[in-house]
C-alpha cells in the first residue's frame, strides 16, 4: 500500500518530452499514484494528457507529430538573481522577435483536450507560464483558472519565444520555461513528495530539490531533435520506460540495464574469465599468484582504459567491460539483462580493453 504521497513533475523540454510518457508508463506499471501533476512547457501539455488518462493518445502523439515547431531554443533571459520584473523585460525583448507562427501549438492543444476532463481528474493538474501582459509569473493549477480559459494557459505554458505575438484572451503569454522548467515548488507546497521526471541533465537547480524527492533522468543525453521521427521518439519513450525501472528497481548499468549483482559475483566471474589467462602472464619479478595479478596489474589497466572512478569497485569494472562488449555486438539496450548471461558470452580477449 502507497504510503507516500506523490506530486508528479514533468520538466520542460521541446521532443525530448517524448522520454517523460515512457517514464510514465513506467510509474504506473510499479504501482505509482500521483495527487497532482504539473510541467512547464511541453511537461505542461504531457501532463494534460496524463490528468486527462489519455496516456496512449500521448504516445501516439509523439510518434507522429513534427516537432520542427515546437523545438525549444537555448535561451536564458535572466540570471538566477533576477527579479521576475528583470525575467519579463528580456523575455518580451526576445518575444518581439518571434517570426514563427503558433497555430501548430495551437492546434495541438485545442484539438487534443477538453478543459473538463482535465478538471475532473482525480490529479490535480497545474502549470507555469510567464503572464507578460500583467508582469507576472504564473505557478497556476486548474482549478485557479477562469473556466474556459484553460485551454489557453496551456498553450500559454508552451509558447515560444520565437512564436509571433498573439494574445490569448485578451493577453499575452511565454513559455514558462524561462523562468521555472521544473515546477516541483508546486507540489511542495501541497505538502507532496516530488516525483520529477527530467528531460535534460542534472544541473544547479537539483540542488533546490527536496531531498525526498525522486528524479528519473536520462541515461545518455538527448540531443534536440528538429528531424524527429517515430523511431526517435519510440527510442526516447523506450529510454524513459528503462531508466524509471532501473532506477526504481535498483538496476545496474550505464549504457545498459542489468538486474543487481554483488561484488562476489563479479570476482567469481573475474576468477572463471581472467585468472586463467593471467596464469601465463606472469612476469619476471612478478608475484606468481594470479589474484596478485589480477589486482595489481590486470584491474589498473581495466581502470585505465576504460576511465573508471579511482574509487571503482568490481561491480563498476565488470559493468563496463561488459557494456563494451555490449556495445560492439550492438545488443538491444532496452531490455533487462543479467551481468553473468552476457560474461559467459564474451570471450578472454573480450576482457582485455587493450593489450597489455
Amino acid at each position: 500500500m502507497q504510503l507516500t504521497k506523490y506530486g508528479l513533475v514533468l520538466e520542460g523540454g521541446g521532443a525530448k518530452g517524448s522520454y517523460q510518457i515512457g517514464a510514465y508508463q513506467a510509474l504506473q506499471e510499479l504501482g505509482y499514484e500521483f495527487e497532482a501533476v504539473v510541467g512547464t512547457s511541453i511537461g505542461a501539455i504531457n501532463g494534460a494528457f496524463i490528468a486527462s488518462g489519455e496516456v496512449d493518445k500521448c504516445k501516439e502523439m509523439w510518434r507522429t507529430l513534427n516537432m520542427s515547431e515546437f523545438e525549444e531554443p537555448e535561451i536564458k533571459a535572466f540570471d538566477d538573481n533576477d527579479d521576475i520584473l528583470t525575467i519579463i523585460a528580456n523575455a518580451i525583448k526576445i518575444f518581439k522577435n518571434g517570426t514563427i507562427s503558433p497555430e501548430p501549438l495551437k492546434r495541438l492543444v485545442y484539438n487534443n483536450f477538453e478543459e473538463d476532463k482535465i478538471r475532473e481528474s482525480k490529479m490535480r493538474f497545474g502549470l507555469a507560464t510567464l503572464n507578460v501582459t500583467d508582469r507576472k509569473a504564473e505557478d497556476v493549477f486548474a482549478d485557479q483558472i477562469e473556466e474556459g480559459l484553460l485551454l489557453d494557459y496551456i498553450v500559454g505554458s508552451a509558447y515560444l519565444p520565437f512564436f509571433k505575438m498573439e494574445k490569448l484572451h485578451g493577453k499575452y503569454f511565454l513559455d514558462g520555461g524561462m523562468y521555472n522548467r521544473i515546477p516541483f515548488n508546486m507540489v511542495v507546497d501541497m505538502g507532496l513528495t516530488p516525483l520529477i521526471i527530467r528531460a535534460n541533465p542534472k544541473d544547479l537547480r537539483d540542488r533546490n530539490f527536496p531531498k525526498d524527492a525522486i528524479v528519473i533522468e536520462p541515461s545518455t543525453k538527448i540531443n534536440n531533435v528538429l528531424n524527429f521521427s517515430t523511431q526517435r521518439a519510440d527510442k526516447l519513450i523506450q529510454m524513459g520506460y528503462m531508466d524509471t525501472i532501473k532506477k526504481l528497481k535498483n538496476l545496474s548499468g550505464d549504457e545498459y540495464y542489468f538486474e543487481k549483482f554483488s561484488e562476489e559475483e563479479a570476482l567469481e566471474i573475474f576468477e572463471a574469465k581472467v585468472l586463467p589467462g593471467l596464469a601465463s602472464h606472469k612476469e619476471e619479478g612478478l608475484v606468481s599468484s594470479p589474484y596478485r595479478l589480477l589486482f595489481d596489474k590486470y584491474l589498473p589497466m581495466v581502470e585505465e582504459n576504460l576511465q573508471l572512478d579511482y574509487d571503482y569497485h568490481l561491480t563498476d569494472a565488470m559493468v563496463a567491460l561488459v557494456e563494451k562488449y555490449m556495445t560492439k555486438k550492438n545488443l538491444d539496450k532496452f531490455k533487462t539483462y543479467k551481468i553473468k548471461d552476457i560474461a559467459e558470452q564474451m570471450q578472454e580477449a573480450d576482457f582485455y580493453p587493450s593489450r597489455w
